[in-house]
């Protein structure tokens, strides 16, 4: 708001100073001068908003940090994400999201054989970390009273939900990269390992 302000004045004064400088024509070293306090306007009006955008920027925290492994996100946040269980897995990328007041969570993303997934944990057993989708589309797997449940959304993605004793789970595909009927088999085998892993983290503690 301050940065408009200054701009906004300076415009106004150089308007001002330019409606000045032509109202003598024959004054040709007033409108030189005046012509100088203009640019000075402007280049110090320029600065000083530069400025507070750069203070602006150094002030923002990334809410997404990057990890070298799966080990180290299901560390930081006690969850038990794990790798599917195929070869090929291509393109891993690992990262913990600070979602503010939803808390934090674990994103894993991953292709195999060319289809891409995107894995999500959070400790937090309220709320909702499909994403930004919001409806639950045509269930594809299970029903709404299953621990695992899958939904075809009318974006065209591919999402399964479940809960384990340590958080909530999140798995999903284009809809377009892969069958419903093998993302069913591919989402109940993660949910299956991640039970599993949880259930052993927690009687190990």
């Amino acid at each position: 708001m301050k940065k408009s302000l200054v701009l906004f004045t300076a415009c106004i004064l150089v308007m001002g100073l330019a409606g000045c400088s032509s109202s003598d024509s024959s004054e040709s070293k007033e409108t030189t001068v005046v012509t100088s306090a203009e640019e000075t306007i402007v280049t110090e009006a320029i600065t000083e908003a530069s400025s507070e955008e750069t203070e602006e920027s150094v002030g923002m925290v990334n809410p997404m940090v990057e990890y070298d492994s799966l080990e180290e996100v299901n560390e930081t946040l006690g969850g038990a994400m794990c790798k599917p269980a195929v070869m090929g897995v291509t393109d891993e990328q690992f990262w913990t999201i600070d979602c503010g007041e939803q808390g934090m969570l674990g994103q894993y993303c991953y292709k195999v054989n060319g289809v891409a997934y995107t894995m999500r944990f959070s400790p937090n057993q309220t709320g909702d970390i499909t994403g930004v989708y919001t409806s639950e589309g045509n269930t594809v797997y299970g029903e709404p009273t299953d621990e695992l449940i899958a939904y075809a959304q009318d974006s065209g993605i591919l999402f399964a939900r479940w809960f384990t004793i340590d958080g909530q789970y999140v798995l999903e595909c284009e809809s377009n990269e892969l069958t419903t009927e093998l993302f069913e088999d591919v989402a109940e085998e993660i949910y299956l390992q991640t039970r599993d892993n949880a259930m052993n983290q927690n009687s190990d503690s």
